[in-house]
């Protein structure tokens, strides 16, 4: 376990790609059930899933993969909130695209906008939201 934990502190990627699973497994299984078990629409069944999950993921972002320890949670919340934002209406226009125009199977098209939202995410969470102070006085 000790092994797996060095590891782990060395590899920033790899500990972004396991918080943002857990957050994202949060998210594809609410959105799932607000379809199958709610039947709702796939736009607010997203919206529904996206916000559930915003919270593990900041704090699993924040705490787990970034390292990040500062009191400075309301300018990182307001500046993820942005984020948030830009998300869901990224999240819209691609499930929009896969699913309403390309006619993708629901799942496979949350999972494909997923992936897509995470890799533009990782660069603003990296540069600007959770930077350190040490890159900050470059």
């Amino acid at each position: 376990m000790k092994k797996i934990m060095l590891f782990l502190d060395k590899h920033l990627v790899i500990r972004y790609l396991i918080s943002g699973g857990l957050s994202s497994a949060i998210d594809i299984l609410l959105f799932s059930l607000m379809i199958q078990m709610f039947g709702l629409h796939y736009i607010p069944s997203a919206a529904i899933s996206v916000t559930v999950s915003f919270f593990a993921r900041f704090y699993l972002q924040k705490v787990f993969a970034f390292k990040d320890r500062g009191l400075n949670v309301h300018k990182q919340i307001i500046m993820y909130s942005m984020l948030y934002a830009s998300s869901m209406i990224m999240t819209t226009f691609f499930l929009y695209i896969f699913i309403g125009l390309l006619h993708i199977w629901y799942l496979i098209a949350q999972v494909m906008t997923i992936g897509i939202i995470a890799g533009i995410s990782f660069f603003v969470y990296r540069y600007f939201i959770f930077r350190q102070n040490d890159e900050i006085i470059k």
